[in-house]
């Protein structure tokens, strides 16, 4: 990821340094501190974002304070520069620490399917730009990890295998040589006392052929010792070169099977993967077509449509796997437009919405109420965490749960559109649950 700090310090995001790259380095090393926190917490990583994002955020919001004690473990004199708590300083911390581990786990994805339907209810200054590209780049790398059955090719084989597929090069099969010199100077010692140099040669045989019976008394077990020390010589050096060699095919060959066998494990895996995804697309449509909750086990239609929105991305939920492909949202979106009075062309206001939801919770089953994944008690809220606010009965009235959304409730969309959303959120506070087990 790119160093997002640096950009909006640009951007104008982070001001009164004064030029000072020490402060800066202060406020980096905050931004490393709190991405560590989020990687031990990934459930925070949804208040960071979400804090992060807004330029209302309420300065006493726990993510912030916690931003800024942070920075102050850095930067003990941060307040004799900002009198007033740095909001946007603190926010930059946020995006920069998010932006850290965005690449790691399910991360990505957790933090844009939390972020893709906040920023419309925002009002972003000049950190919009990068803030957007940033969106964007977390929204690529949620839908690679999202996708399955990659199948093996022949570029990736060496890669895969982890092993070189040809076979290594050695010397160690060719022929062992005699020694032709050493071996001359034992024949002579076993012919008779003196070479052809007339140099006495040491233990050799003390008789010439002229005195044929002592002297082939002498000859034959010089020789026959002779031949069969250099024979058990050249033996022994061809066996050791043979045991080299097989101990490199041995090595090459338990290094191949080894990657072989991971190979067709992760094919395996990958064909078992496809397949699952096979299914899964399947029975997403038979759920599109059917429209039948199998948790209400009830038509979608029978129910109100604001409570049919939200039953409807709860049960799509439980039929695919974590974290999914953009397009699961927009059947989503498509099979609730499908519903009576529940078309995109229908808008309603986040306020009208949800005080919808609050007066028709009670039409909710209470043990299929618990199953939703509770909101948390301070900080800002998503769309999702202020919906299960309020069908909880949790929430104090729909003003204040707009409030901590950073929202005024004007804001207009369809109940397709509230469906996706709360899949989107949805996911993501269960993938950052999922990772945090």
């Amino acid at each position: 990821m790119t160093n997002l700090l640096t950009e909006l310090l640009n951007a104008g995001l982070i001001e009164k340094l004064d030029g000072d790259d020490g402060r800066f380095s202060k406020i980096e090393q905050a931004a490393i501190t709190i991405a560590q926190e989020l990687r031990e917490q990934p459930p925070q990583l949804i208040r960071a974002i979400l804090a992060g994002l807004d330029p209302d955020i309420d300065e006493g919001d726990p993510i912030i304070v916690r931003a800024e004690q942070a920075l102050i473990a850095e930067w003990k004199a941060v307040r004799s520069v900002f009198p007033d708590r740095p909001i946007n300083i603190l926010r930059a911390i946020l995006l920069d620490a998010c932006n850290q581990v965005a690449e790691e786990e399910n991360y990505a994805a957790i933090l844009w399917l939390t972020a893709a339907d906040t920023l419309p209810l925002l009002r972003l200054g000049r950190e919009e730009a990068i803030v957007r590209q940033m969106l964007e780049t977390w929204f690529k790398c949620a839908e690679v990890k999202a996708l399955v059955g990659h199948a093996l090719t022949a570029d990736d084989a060496d890669q895969n295998f982890g092993v070189d597929l040809k076979f290594p090069k050695t010397n160690a099969l060719e022929p062992p040589k005699v020694d032709r010199a050493a071996l001359l100077a034992k024949i002579e010692g076993a012919v008779g006392p003196n070479n052809k140099q007339n140099q006495a040669i040491p233990n050799a045989n003390p008789h010439w052929s002229n005195s044929a019976s002592h002297w082939s008394w002498e000859f034959t077990p010089r020789m026959q010792t002779l031949l069969a020390d250099e024979l058990d010589a050249l033996a022994d050096k061809f066996s050791q070169s043979q045991l080299v060699e097989i101990k490199e095919v041995q090595t090459y060959l338990n290094k191949f099977t080894k990657a072989v066998n991971e190979s067709l494990v992760t094919q395996q895996r990958n064909v078992q993967e496809a397949r699952q995804a096979e299914q899964i697309r399947l029975n997403s449509l038979w759920w599109s077509e059917a429209l039948y909750s199998s948790s209400l086990r009830c038509s979608y239609r029978e129910l109100d449509p604001a409570i049919a929105a939200v039953v409807m991305a709860v049960d799509l939920l439980k039929e695919v796997v974590q974290p999914t492909t953009a397009s699961v949202g927009y059947l989503l979106a498509e099979a609730v437009n499908r519903l009576p009075d529940a078309d995109f062309s229908k808008k309603l206001t986040l306020l009208s919405l949800l005080e919808t939801l609050g007066k028709v919770r009670d039409r909710l089953d209470s043990e299929w109420l618990k199953t939703l994944d509770a909101a948390p008690e301070t900080g800002r809220l998503s769309l999702r965490d202020g919906t299960a606010l309020v069908l909880s009965g949790k929430a104090q009235d729909v003003l204040s749960t707009l409030k901590r959304m950073g929202t005024n409730g004007e804001h207009e969309m369809s109940l397709p559109q509230f469906a996706h959303t709360f899949f989107r959120q949805a996911q993501a506070v269960q993938l950052a649950g999922a990772s945090h087990e």
